[in-house]
Formats: C-alpha cells, sequence, structure tokens
C-alpha cells in the first residue's frame, strides 16, 4: 500500500534515509512511527483492517515504547477509540517477539543465558532415558540443538560462549556415561561418513546458519527494497554484519577434513578400546 509508505521509522546509511519502516507481521504486529500523530492514523488504519477481517484489535494487550536520542521515553498514550490508554514500557520491562526478549534491542546477555540452560536441560532429559548410543546423539541434534539454532544470526553469540557451551555440553555426555574421559573430542562431531558420531558441533552450526542468512539478504536484495536497505545499513548491528559480507566467503571450508586428520594423528586412546569392547 503505497499510502503508507509516508508513516514509519526510517532506516539510515550515510545520514541518508533508504528505506522507511513502519509495521512488522508475524502473528503479533509491531508498528513503528515518527510522531504521535503517525501513531494515531496507524491504529486507525490497523482497527480499520482488523475489523474488516472480524478480528478484535485488543488495545488492552498492547503498550508503547518511545526512543528519543537513544533514551526510553514514558508516554502513555490515549486512543481516539473510547478513551483506551496504550500504557508505556519502562526501562526494566522487555517483551517477546519472536521468542526473543527486547527492549529498545534484543537483550543478548539475557537470551544467551537462557538459551544455553534450556539447551542443556534438554540433553539431560535425553540422557536420563538411557537410549542407544545412534538414537541418543540424533535426538539432541534434533530435541536440543534446535533450542539455539533460531537465534543464530540474530543473538550475538561470540566464539567463547560458543565453545563454552559444547565444552559443556560434552562434560554433560561424560557424566552420563556416554563418552570416555579419555576418548577423542574430535570423533565426538564428525559426521558418521567420515567415522565420527554425529554430534552436531555447536560453533560450527552457528557458522553455517550465519552463513546462509547473509546469503538469503544478498539474494534478496535483487527484489527487495527492504532487504536491500537492511544490506546497506547492517554496519555491525547483527552479528551478520552484512556490510561486510561477501558471497565468496560463504563456501563451505576444509575444517571437517582438517579435524578428521588431527584425530588420526592422536595415539591409541580410551576412545578406541571402547569401541573394540562394544564389537565383542
Amino acid at each position: 500500500m503505497i499510502f503508507l509508505a509516508r508513516y514509519g521509522f526510517g532506516i539510515h546509511s550515510d545520514n541518508q534515509e533508504i528505506h522507511r519502516l513502519n509495521h512488522l507481521i508475524y502473528m503479533d504486529i509491531k508498528l513503528y512511527v515518527a510522531t504521535i500523530n503517525e501513531l494515531k492514523e496507524l491504529l486507525q488504519l490497523t482497527g480499520t483492517f482488523s475489523r474488516d477481517i472480524k478480528m478484535v484489535f485488543g488495545i488492552e494487550k498492547c503498550k508503547t515504547l518511545s526512543i528519543a536520542k537513544g533514551k526510553l521515553k514514558m508516554r502513555n498514550f490515549i486512543t481516539d477509540d473510547d478513551d483506551d490508554t496504550m500504557e508505556a514500557m519502562n526501562k526494566d520491562e522487555i517483551y517477546r517477539f519472536l521468542g526473543h526478549m527486547q527492549s529498545k534491542q534484543i537483550k543478548h546477555a539475557q537470551m544467551k543465558q537462557k538459551l544455553g540452560k534450556e539447551h542443556l536441560h534438554r540433553i539431560k532429559s535425553i540422557l536420563k532415558i538411557k537410549l542407544n548410543r545412534k538414537i541418543t546423539i540424533k535426538a539432541i541434534n534434533t530435541y536440543a540443538t534446535p533450542v539455539l539454532t533460531f537465534s543464530f544470526g540474530i543473538v550475538k553469540w561470540t566464539p567463547t560462549d560458543l565453545e563454552n557451551l559444547q565444552t559443556k555440553t560434552t562434560a554433560l555426555l561424560t557424566r552420563y556415561r556416554f563418552q570416555h574421559p579419555r576418548a577423542a573430542k574430535e570423533r565426538l562431531t564428525l559426521p558418521h561418513q567420515m567415522g565420527g558420531r554425529g554430534l552436531i558441533h555447536i560453533t560450527r552450526l552457528h557458522g553455517k546458519q550465519v552463513r546462509l542468512l547473509q546469503t538469503y539478504f544478498l539474494n534478496k536484495q535483487v527484489t527487495s527494497p527492504l532487504h536491500a536497505a537492511i544490506v546497506k545499513a547492517d554496519d555491525r548491528y547483527t552479528p551478520l554484519d552484512l556490510v561486510r559480507a561477501n558471497e565468496n566467503e560463504l563456501a563451505t571450508d576444509e575444517e571437517y577434513n582438517n579435524i578428521k586428520r588431527q584425530w588420526s594423528q592422536k595415539p591409541y586412546t580410551a576412545d578406541i578400546r571402547m569401541i573394540s569392547a562394544n564389537n565383542m
């Protein structure tokens, strides 16, 4: 709808507005405006659309988040319909949108703590059942790891964060007697076809997911003005860092082969003895 183009929040690059964003709809709806008058007009449009499709626009469930010069401002908003009041969020309040805790920005530290805790909790639940080794690995890959996957490219995970989580995962496997303390760690996360046990490595998964998202945005910018604006404006604002994303860097590396080489160069270990014992 062309008439909506005059509303919303401007995405800037090099001090120039390159796109205007006025709403996001994924089950819930977020409206972006520059002034109170714009908010009134967009709410009227949203209310009209909701009534047309026989839905109720619940003002009582809505709140406002006002940011002026990077700081939160407490501004309650009174609608024109029945004088309903839309309360303002305070500086300590957060809300969830697409599973991510946000205020004026995503709460990265809280999200990492919450997701890491849930990831390890699910692994514990799987290991307590004492399934066979193949099914246990599959269960971890399909039930525990996806808790983290949806945050990759959005939440700012550092290499240290991911390695610590991988270390805690390996420690849990050892604690529940799934992994021998002296077993080669390299074999644990190698694919089955390379002689490994097939556990998804969190750090490598994060890198792959980021590259896939970068590829998506780089390809989508050709046909979508919004994606083109995001690519141009994302200068270290997100983990994707789309300004510096280079399609030549998206190719798969030889990391698996290097890990297999490191494993093969190790001396005879408890991992080999355990395999022999299991085959007897």
